[in-house]
């Protein structure tokens, strides 16, 4: 399966699954001049310079902070945001901002909430890779060196597994259920302020 979402011409925003039309937002009929935007607070948005309002809306708003469109790997068009955590350096620490690296193509670097990953599991952008060693140590490697690390391991029973919460918490488990290491990051508000696209049509995704 391979998905896109594009702006056509006549202003329609369509996602596709190869040729398939799986959802859009039913804005065409109008010129070219037509664009998207993403607000701070999370609203997704067609407009034409031609009227102060837009063509069409998520409809959602949330706090003031920094959002993305993510088109997942299984067609599903979601935003996300604001940012809990990062690392990438030494520590793991709460942010506030923007993260200090970011990975570029989301759709082959992003693990999604309730995405499970095992030992041997790499993400890759540029030269960066995160991996799950066999000693379920979670390791961020760059340019020769090791920027980031849980730094907890355990030798006998190469059984662990990553996964993301849908509260946004990351957490290195067994597959018996024990949390070996966790970002202790809970978020109160939504991880997925929108969804969309599967099949059709839209819908709110709340995740507490």
């Amino acid at each position: 399966m391979e998905y896109s979402l594009t702006l056509q011409s006549d202003c329609n925003l369509v996602l596709k699954n190869g040729s398939t039309r799986v959802w859009e937002t039913m804005t065409g009929g109008y010129s070219a001049e037509c664009y998207v935007t993403l607000d701070l607070n999370g609203k997704l948005a067609v407009w034409h310079p031609r009227f102060r309002y837009p063509l069409w809306s998520s409809g959602i708003m949330s706090q003031v902070g920094y959002y993305a469109l993510v088109l997942r790997y299984d067609g599903t068009l979601r935003i996300y945001g604001p940012q809990l955590w990062s690392a990438g350096s030494s520590s793991a620490q709460l942010t506030a901002g923007i993260v200090g690296w970011t990975w570029t193509k989301t759709t082959e670097s992003v693990l999604y909430s309730g995405d499970v990953a095992p030992i041997g599991t790499t993400i890759v952008n540029g030269n960066n890779e995160l991996t799950l060693l066999d000693d379920c140590n979670l390791v961020l490697n760059g340019d020769g060196a090791t920027k980031w690390q849980t730094g907890v391991t355990d030798r006998t029973m190469h059984d662990c597994y990553v996964n993301l919460e849908a509260n946004g918490e990351l957490r290195v488990k067994h597959w018996g259920g024990d949390v070996l290491w966790t970002n202790r990051v809970a978020s109160p508000t939504y991880s997925s302020l929108f969804s969309c696209c599967k099949p059709t049509p839209c819908s709110l995704s709340m995740a507490l």
